[in-house]
């Protein structure tokens, strides 16, 4: 068991470093087809996010590919990460209930993402300077990621792409700094209940996906990224439906 979520959590966030996914929109569908405790699988997405996106953050802040508008917005994520987790925290008396909420949102924000992406030629871009506006829309991402344990990479190519014009490099570059923040929060809401043995394997693979999946995030072009990008998207809407039936 232990390997094969050392490679899950390798594939996910090298894709999600690459692409801005974050890599929780796949860790987390993933995790809830193995029927995990839906506390247990939040806390497991979010610290190997957590780790994959402070090894990216590093190596792309040392680019200077993430400005200081982005820093707002990743201060609204992370005040945005404790409301959403402790929402999570008191709905979780019906774990069921709960994954099913959870599913349920994902197919639906993932569908409208990818909408949003195919017609995003037509979408307006308003490079926004409101601070005030800035950090209220990364709390709003912050409370959504958690409350999902997702890490919201997807929602914050969107966001980014409309709100300053970014292309999706610097997108998911500026996505997985956002998603550090929120990610961070997770550590106050650790339950010592669960078996968190299993971060031993997953960590080391959101580490080692972090170096490569930023490594060639230099590499690729703006179109290989958008084409991972809205590939994962769809697949993750059919494990989402199959987590339902």
């Amino acid at each position: 068991m232990g390997i094969i979520l050392f490679i899950i959590a390798l594939l996910a966030t090298t894709l999600g470093s690459l692409a801005g996914l974050g890599g929780g929109i796949i860790i987390k569908p993933i995790l809830d087809m193995f029927n995990m405790n839906v506390l247990l699988v939040g806390i497991l997405s979010s610290l190997t996010v957590l780790s994959m996106a402070m090894v990216s953050s590093i190596k792309h802040i040392h680019a200077k590919r993430v400005s200081l508008k982005i820093l707002y917005l990743a201060i609204g994520a992370l005040f945005g990460g404790f409301i959403g987790n402790y929402l999570l925290l008191n709905m979780s008396k019906d774990p069921i209930g709960l994954q099913t909420i959870q599913s349920t949102a994902l197919v639906v924000v993932l569908v409208l993402i990818l909408i949003l992406m195919r017609l995003k030629k037509y979408l307006k871009k308003f490079h926004v300077h409101n601070k005030v506006i800035i950090v209220g829309v990364g709390l709003l991402l912050g409370i959504v990621s958690s409350f999902l344990g997702i890490g919201g990479g997807p929602l914050n190519m969107i966001v980014l792409y409309v709100m300053f014009g970014l292309d999706a490099k610097d997108s998911a570059a500026s996505s997985v700094f956002i998603i550090m923040f929120a990610q961070v929060t997770k550590l106050f809401f650790l339950d010592a209940a669960f078996d968190l043995s299993y971060l031993y394997f997953m960590i080391p693979g959101g580490i080692m996906g972090g170096f490569v999946g930023a490594f060639y995030n230099k590499k690729v072009s703006d179109k290989d990224v958008t084409i991972i990008f809205n590939t994962m998207i769809v697949a993750m809407i059919l494990v989402n439906i199959y987590n339902l039936i």
